[in-house]
């Protein structure tokens, strides 16, 4: 059922902020909750990870006998027919204490973890929105990578970030073929970390401002997560040549507009990290900064509980997180992402075969 009230708050959590109102929220009920643990119960003793093909299409194929309420909520959503750029999915228990501690790391196992149901029940959600997939040069292809601060990442542009603003950005920008949506579900954030969200149609644009904006005057660079060197692990060795395209990209970005679409659809394509305008162009320059500044006045601050899922459109929104102070250790800041694509098969230039979730 859609509800627009707070809900109560979840143990170890002293504070819940109200969901702003340009979040569209939908929380389970207890019939859902049941329901959808049942899927989970059916699915769970069959896969030892969620990391294949295989259960990525089952996934997909189980995720249409999620509750009716659920799928016409999420149908709305990605049809744009909800005129919201994030969503909120609130009601999952999150069972502290059978999820073990938070990693410490990314570069976890990916077979037989304590947290498959939650990964599933993560993945059957967000499989209504799209198809999963996961980047060759993102962790050997991993669909779902945890979000987890690491000391010397603190002051980078990344996930692992915690030192300073993850700024305004549509995940992998740089890319012709980024998700159209990616899922954020929380197991811990104790440190009440800010998810910040703004959609593109949550304020109106100068039109001489959208003009400069929807010209190719732009180049995005792929962000540090893509590079080798954040790309170590333990589990696998990837090669340079995996990282050819990565390399290509960077040595010979293409020139692109900010936003694209029709003038009654705007879409969205920045990284205020990695963007730069072609040509330094002082009144392109302006338009971009003003473009950052509307997200500034128009955020939306997300406290995300353990439990909660959040669906980002990534056409239509941009994301980021507010600076704050880790809890290094067993109890750190701990989120699954996700990424998927309305139509795998525009992806077929970037997977090795036709039944590959893994993009280059």
């Amino acid at each position: 059922m859609l509800a627009l009230e707070e809900n109560t708050l979840a143990p170890h959590y002293p504070v819940e902020a109200p969901v702003p109102q340009t979040v569209a929220l939908y929380e389970l009920d207890r019939s859902e909750k049941a329901a959808i643990e049942r899927l989970i119960d059916m699915l769970a003793p069959r896969f030892s990870m969620v990391e294949s093909s295989d259960f990525a299409e089952e996934c997909a194929i189980h995720a249409q006998e999620l509750p009716i309420g659920l799928r016409r909520f999420l149908y709305h959503f990605k049809t744009l027919q909800l005129r919201k750029g994030t969503a909120l999915i609130r009601g999952y228990q999150m069972q502290d204490h059978r999820i073990g501690d938070t990693p410490s790391h990314w570069d976890m196992p990916w077979e037989n973890p304590k947290v498959l149901r939650e990964e599933i029940y993560q993945c059957l959600i967000t499989a209504l929105v799209g198809d999963i997939f996961g980047w060759v040069t993102q962790e050997n292809g991993r669909f779902m990578r945890h979000i987890v601060p690491i000391k010397k990442d603190a002051y980078e542009q990344l996930g692992a970030g915690s030192a300073v603003d993850l700024v305004w950005h549509n995940e992998e920008a740089f890319h012709e073929r980024r998700a159209t949506f990616l899922s954020l579900l929380c197991y811990r954030n104790e440190e009440q970390a800010r998810t910040i969200t703004c959609s593109i149609d949550d304020f109106e644009l100068d039109p001489s401002q959208e003009n400069l904006l929807r010209q190719k005057r732009f180049v995005i660079q792929p962000d540090k997560a893509h590079l080798p060197e954040q790309n170590d692990s333990q589990h696998w060795q990837l090669s340079d040549e995996q990282f050819s395209l990565i390399k290509s990209h960077m040595e010979n970005p293409p020139v692109i507009p900010a936003i694209y679409g029709p003038a009654w659809e705007r879409f969205i394509q920045v990284d205020q990290a990695f963007m730069e305008v072609v040509d330094n162009d002082p009144a392109t320059k302006a338009a971009i900064d003003g473009l950052y500044e509307k997200f500034d006045r128009h955020k939306a601050e997300i406290v995300m509980q353990p439990g909660d899922l959040v669906i980002i459109d990534n056409d239509k929104a941009v994301h980021g997180r507010s600076k704050y102070k880790p809890n290094y250790g067993p109890r750190q800041r701990w989120i699954r992402r996700v990424n998927v694509t309305a139509d795998i098969r525009k992806t077929q230039d970037y997977r090795a075969n036709t039944r590959s979730r893994q993009l280059y």
